[in-house]
């Protein structure tokens, strides 16, 4: 299954409605189909987005790969406040989770065991989007570049991320490849690919798209490993 995700939510748009959702430990799981045929297009689409530049120059990692950092106190004020659901008594110097908070940040860590895709799928795309420097590629895994990602990954458990990814499964193949469509045509990319089985998940970020049939799209995806890109064939 194949789910089509904003990069745009951000972890200051939730907090207004985080109260109760830090009991919500796990991502559900999704098993709605997609069908509906393909519209051709006479052009491909594409964004300026090089892989060589705009990826990272590390692969998706385990959290074992710094084992000196955890997300912690610090990510979770940084994400969502220091109100009292996320700090005890609302104090953020020092902040002492709340146990439903140090729930949350603990099921976080656990998750990012395998990897980190989500976040580097993510972090990649906000990135040439803002024509940030220095380029993304020339980023080193630091404790500073860990952080974003492993908050940009942890937004994919709040309800909002959920409920988008359960909302994308259900569409067309048509409808996500619009949506990619428009996003590209724009120049950005607005939305990473999710890529779903009953069991596992895999977040990439996508930035052209070809037509080679009038049944087909094929999707150009960076690779998780360093710089690199495949594609992803939608009939």
């Amino acid at each position: 299954m194949v789910a089509v995700k904003s990069v745009n939510l951000r972890s200051s748009s939730t907090a207004r409605r985080r109260r109760g959702w830090l009991l919500a430990l796990s991502l559900a799981a999704v098993s709605l189909t997609s069908c509906g045929s393909l519209a051709a297009r006479a052009q491909p689409v594409a964004t300026a987005l090089q892989p060589i530049s705009d990826g990272w120059s590390f692969p998706n990692f385990p959290s074992e790969a710094l084992p000196e950092y955890n997300f912690d106190e610090i990510d979770m004020v940084a994400m969502f406040g220091s109100e009292s659901e996320i700090c005890v008594n609302g104090v953020d110097d020092p902040c002492v989770l709340t146990a439903e908070a140090a729930a949350w940040a603990q099921m976080i860590n656990q998750a990012r065991a395998s990897g980190h895709c989500q976040g580097l799928a993510v972090v990649a795309a906000r990135r040439f989007n803002e024509a940030l420097s220095p380029q993304t590629a020339t980023l080193k895994l630091a404790t500073s570049e860990v952080r974003l990602v492993t908050r940009a990954f942890a937004l994919q458990f709040v309800p909002e991320a959920q409920q988008e990814v359960a909302e994308s499964l259900s569409l067309s193949l048509k409808e996500k490849i619009d949506i990619l469509s428009k996003s590209f045509e724009s120049g950005l990319v607005k939305h990473t690919v999710g890529l779903y089985t009953a069991s596992a998940g895999h977040t990439v970020t996508p930035f052209a798209l070809e037509y080679p049939d009038d049944s087909t799209a094929r999707i150009k995806l960076r690779q998780r490993r360093p710089r690199q890109f495949f594609f992803l064939v939608m009939r």
